[in-house]
This record gives C-alpha cells, sequence and structure tokens, in this order.
C-alpha cells in the first residue's frame, strides 16, 4: 500500500492486518472441531478418524505456512492476501453443497483412507489458503524492522484467535445453530476478511460480495432417502 504507516489510511490497514490472524485463526479451529462431527455419521469417532483428520489438517497448515512466506517474498502489497482468503471461502462454500454425498461415497474406502481423502478435499484447500496468512502478515507489518517482536506479535495474535474459536464454536455455534450452520459461518466469515481486506481495490472487492450474497441461497444438503430421523447433540451429529 502507498499510504504511510503513520497516516489514518496507513494505520487503519496495519490494524486490518493485525486483525486478519484473529480472525482466520478462530475459522481455522472452528473448521477443525466441525469436521469431527461431520465425519462422525460416515467414518465413525476413533481415534484413526482423529488422526487421520488432524495429519490431513496439519499438512495443509504446513505447505500454507512455506507457501504464505514465499509468495509474501515476491509480492509488494497485500492485494494476494486477500484474493486467497476470497478464494478460500468460495471453496469452502461450494463444498458445503456437496459435502454429504462426497462423504457417503468416500465412506467405503475406510476410516483411514476415506478420512485422508475426505479432509484434503473438503478442508484442506481452505485450511492452506488461511494458514497463508501469519507468514504474509508478518512480511507486511516486518518491512520497517523488528522482523522478531513481528512474529511473536502476529503468531500470538493468531493463537488467540485460535482459542476464541475454539470456545465460540463448542459452546455457542454448534449447540445453537448446528454443524452445516457452523460451516456457513465460517464460510462467511472468511469471506468478511478477504471483503475488507480487497476494500482499496473496488472492481476486486465486489466479487467477495458473491459468496456473502450467496449464503442464504445455498440449499440444506440432502441426507440419504433411508435417513429417518436427524438430530444434534452434545455429544455429536446423529442421522
Amino acid at each position: 500500500m502507498n499510504a504511510s504507516a503513520d497516516s489514518p489510511a496507513g494505520r487503519l490497514r496495519m490494524a486490518m492486518w493485525l486483525a486478519t490472524p484473529v480472525l482466520t485463526g478462530a475459522v481455522i479451529m472452528s473448521l477443525e472441531l466441525v469436521a469431527f462431527r461431520l465425519y462422525a455419521p460416515y467414518f465413525g469417532y476413533s481415534i484413526y478418524v482423529w488422526g487421520s483428520l488432524i495429519s490431513v489438517v496439519m499438512a495443509a497448515l504446513a505447505a500454507g505456512y512455506a507457501l504464505g512466506g514465499r509468495f509474501a517474498d515476491r509480492c509488494r502489497t497485500d492485494l494476494a492476501l486477500y484474493s486467497t482468503i476470497l478464494s478460500g471461502a468460495i471453496y469452502q462454500l461450494i463444498i458445503v453443497y456437496v459435502v454429504r454425498a462426497l462423504l457417503q461415497w468416500l465412506a467405503g474406502f475406510g476410516d483411514f483412507t476415506g478420512t485422508s481423502l475426505a479432509t484434503l478435499i473438503v478442508f484442506a484447500p481452505s485450511m492452506l489458503a488461511l494458514a497463508l496468512v501469519s507468514p504474509f502478515v508478518i512480511r507486511l507489518l516486518a518491512r520497517a524492522g523488528r522482523v522478531g517482536a513481528t512474529a511473536g506479535k502476529v503468531y500470538a495474535l493468531s493463537t488467540v484467535g485460535s482459542i476464541g474459536g475454539i470456545l465460540a464454536t463448542s459452546f455457542f455455534l454448534v449447540p445453537r445453530f448446528g454443524t452445516q450452520a457452523t460451516l456457513l459461518i465460517d464460510c462467511a466469515l472468511s469471506a468478511a476478511v478477504g471483503m475488507a481486506g480487497l476494500t482499496a481495490r473496488k472492481r476486486v472487492a465486489l466479487l467477495a460480495l458473491v459468496p456473502v450474497i450467496a449464503l442464504p441461497a445455498v440449499p440444506q444438503a440432502s441426507w440419504p432417502a433411508s435417513t429417518i430421523w436427524v438430530s444434534e447433540s452434545t455429544y455429536n451429529l446423529i442421522p
């Protein structure tokens, strides 16, 4: 950005950069928690499912951190960062619509293979996009020096956001709204972050409205015809 860091526009932009890892950290943990509930009717709730899901998520995050550092060194603005966040939100929105049919098909592959493939398709792309945030924001904020202090601040903010995402998902979103609605809320929050980051570029920012406007129009993903009862409980999603 051309705005000076001491100008009102510059300070607002820096505040946006600092808020981004908080919000995306919350979305990452919310998606991971919801994934366990989403998978339970198809793969069960065993340690194999937990291990497979967490391993793939960690691999996606590792890839995102590495790519985020490389992209940040090549980009002089935050356009790529917020465009990537927006792209991840759009992808996740599409997945919400097809996820049950996809999981029903993958259930035949077993606990490990099925869960791993499901996570690669359903969550890994969005997780990778969100993982770009921390290294990218560190690069944006550290161009004037103090790299160590900046890195510590960004990762601390991301961790605080992750804690908030865990608590909000566990004690409010899932109990009050259910699994699918929580996924849609995560999509909306990611899209809002991308939209806020792109507001300085009006033409690009218009694209950010697509997932937000589309959210109410997303139909409920249908359960198999053999399903006679579905309920959300404290312990799991029970069909």
